[in-house]
Parts: structure tokens; C-alpha cells; sequence
């Protein structure tokens, strides 16, 4: 068990706080929530272990498996599809060598699939973490992986 999160737990249960923020503060720690993790909170939460799972698997933001610092969710909604979203989606893809479902080697990307993202009207479109990007085509939904990647890589001298 990881004494940061039972750490975790122990704080937000005694200042009563939401399980929302404590499953939120257990993804931040260790990137995902884990069957243990959810077992714990049950616990001390005195909660079915079903109810906390059915909560993490409901609650959009809360992931329990690993994804990338950067989670590129890209619009598979009706509008997006009937704009050529499958090339786009095949040069994200060729660009991170990764397919929908997986994680860059180096932690940095994962890609999956969401059904609508709200911007019909600016279509195809995918989401970067809270940032989302409309009116996509291949070359630009490249140029904005690139320029994510070059703001995040550390050149030492």
C-alpha cells in the first residue's frame, strides 16, 4: 500500500472532505485509481466498494488506468465523422506511432476516442487535457502535437 495515499485517505476522511477531490488527489499522486485504491476509500468511507467504482467509472475526469501527461481525446461524434475525422485521426496516430487505446513510451500521449465534445460547429475536433481544438485538419492537428511536444522537451546545454 502507499503510505501517500492512505495518507490521502486518512486526511480527507477526518476533514470531511469530498470523495470527489480525495479520488481526484489519488489520481494526481500515482496517475490513476486502482481496484486497491478504490477498496481503501471504500473503507474508510464506510461505502459499498461498488458504489466508489460506479462513481470513478461514471466521473469523466477520473481514469483507472494510466494515461499520458497530455490525453488527446478526439471526437468520434456524428458531425466530426462526416468531416474526414478518419484522416485526421490516422495522422495523430502515425504521428505518435500510438493507436486509440494507447500511450506513447515515453508517458507523454495517450489517444482515445470521445463521443461529442460540444464544438459541432467547429468540427473535426479533439481536446488536449482542458484545451480543445476545433476546425481540424491533418497537417494542423500535427503542427499542435509538435508544438506540445517542443514546449515540453528540455534541451540541456
Amino acid at each position: 500500500m502507499n503510505k501517500n495515499i492512505q495518507h490521502l485517505i486518512d486526511h480527507y476522511h477526518k476533514e470531511k472532505l469530498p470523495l470527489a477531490a480525495l479520488l481526484a488527489a489519488i489520481e494526481d499522486v500515482q496517475g490513476m485509481i486502482g481496484e486497491g485504491d478504490i477498496a481503501l476509500v471504500a473503507t474508510a468511507f464506510d461505502l459499498p466498494r461498488e458504489d466508489v467504482q460506479a462513481f470513478v467509472n461514471k466521473a469523466l475526469y477520473l481514469h483507472t488506468e494510466l494515461v499520458g501527461k497530455f490525453e488527446i481525446r478526439f471526437c468520434r461524434g456524428t458531425p466530426c465523422a462526416m468531416q474526414d475525422s478518419a484522416d485526421i485521426l490516422k495522422a495523430v496516430e502515425d504521428f505518435l506511432t500510438i493507436e486509440v487505446g494507447d500511450i506513447t513510451a515515453d508517458g507523454q500521449f495517450s489517444l482515445e476516442y470521445t463521443n461529442c465534445l460540444g464544438m459541432c460547429d467547429e468540427g473535426p475536433a479533439m481536446m488536449i487535457n482542458d484545451r480543445r481544438y476545433g476546425f481540424l485538419t491533418p497537417k494542423r492537428a500535427v503542427r499542435i502535437l509538435q508544438e506540445i511536444k517542443e514546449a515540453n522537451t528540455h534541451v540541456h546545454p
